[in-house]
């Protein structure tokens, strides 16, 4: 039924063969970065967040060079 189609939500999993060592959040209305140590733990110490609209831009341009280098599995 086309009706339920355009409801079911959409899911994307894409996954790189590199560590980041950074986890970040963007939406619409903030972005959010943590940082990891070399040592590959999470730092809980230290954190990005933002709402300015260049910091919104920075996230959004870095969601999409880490997309760009990974494989879509899903």
């Amino acid at each position: 039924d086309k009706t339920l189609e355009r409801y079911k939500p959409k899911l994307e999993i894409y996954v790189i063969d590199f560590n980041p060592y950074i986890a970040f959040t963007v939406t619409d209305r903030f972005l959010s970065i943590g940082f990891f140590y070399e040592s590959g733990n999470y730092d809980f110490t230290r954190e990005l967040i933002s709402t300015s609209p260049s910091a919104l831009k920075f996230g959004k341009d870095l969601f999409e060079y880490y997309r760009a280098k990974a494989k879509r599995i899903l």
